[in-house]
This record gives C-alpha cells, sequence and structure tokens, in this order.
C-alpha cells in the first residue's frame, strides 16, 4: 500500500513538473515563435481578427522589434480615430511596463506622430523604453477607425 501511495505521490509530481514546463515554457516560446514567423520587422502588418484575437471596434498592426543593436523610429499621420495606441509586448505576450505611447501622452506635430523606441534612457518625451525587453511584439491599435488607417512607417535608427 504505502509502495502504491509512493509512486501515484512521484507520479502527480512528475505530471506536475510537466504541467509547469508547458506552461512556463513551452507554450510562451511557441507564442514567441509565431508572432516571430507572422510578424515581419520593417513595416507593419493589418491582423484583421481572424488570428482569434481583437475586437471589431479596433484596427490592429503588429511588428515584430528588436532593440538590441539599433532604435526604431516609428511615424505616421494621425488616425481619424478617438483612440490609438502603440505599446510593446514582451516574448510572452504581457506589456511591457510604460512601454506604449497613445492619443495623450504622444506628441504630435501637425496631423503626424513621430515615437521612438529605444533601451537607452533620455531619448526624448516622445519614446518608449525597450530596456525590459529588448525583443517582442509592438502592437499599434486604433479604436474605432472614421476612414482607412494610414500605416505608419518604420526606420531603424543608430542606438
Amino acid at each position: 500500500m504505502a509502495d502504491m501511495l509512493l509512486v501515484l505521490l512521484l507520479a502527480s509530481a512528475f505530471a506536475v513538473v510537466i504541467i509547469a514546463v508547458s506552461v512556463l515554457v513551452v507554450v510562451p516560446a511557441i507564442v514567441r515563435w509565431q508572432y516571430g514567423v507572422q510578424a515581419p520587422s520593417t513595416e507593419f502588418k493589418a491582423v484583421d481578427g481572424s488570428e482569434g484575437a481583437g475586437s471589431s471596434d479596433l484596427r490592429y498592426f503588429i511588428l515584430s522589434y528588436d532593440c538590441r543593436q539599433q532604435d526604431l523610429k516609428i511615424s505616421g499621420e494621425l488616425p481619424n480615430a478617438p483612440h490609438w495606441q502603440i505599446g510593446l509586448f514582451d516574448g510572452n505576450m504581457r506589456l511591457v511596463d510604460g512601454g506604449y505611447v497613445n492619443h495623450r501622452t504622444a506628441m504630435i506635430r501637425g496631423d503626424r506622430f513621430e515615437v521612438v523606441v529605444s533601451k537607452a534612457p533620455g531619448r526624448g518625451d516622445n519614446s518608449i523604453s525597450c530596456a525590459a525587453s529588448p525583443k517582442g511584439l509592438l502592437i499599434y491599435r486604433v479604436l474605432c477607425p472614421r476612414s482607412d488607417v494610414p500605416l505608419p512607417t518604420v526606420e531603424k535608427i543608430p542606438a
């Protein structure tokens, strides 16, 4: 009887370890790989929601970023919408702390915006720090656009 309980205990512990490794390591790695395959690193890609995420009220555009060696300058025409946001997400699809700008926090010049993604501090008021996650997914989302959303341009610049 004691032998059977020991076997059940060991089997349960093994199952817990397998589940933990799957949830904490394997699934995030698959998610990172999949977004890396789907999201280009030089221009935004429109995501229509068929991938299982999103809302019909939002337009999503994704971009893989890597700011270990260089910064990214994202500039574009303001969308005709009540709200927009550019946010950095780490490899586990968690919003990077402080890693976003939106229609209220971005510096706007006329009908255009410009945002720099950098791991270096002091890139200015219109920058997003990627120091906590130098690689990941950048998501540009626009709420209830009243017209087509012009895609921002992406330029790699020296860090």
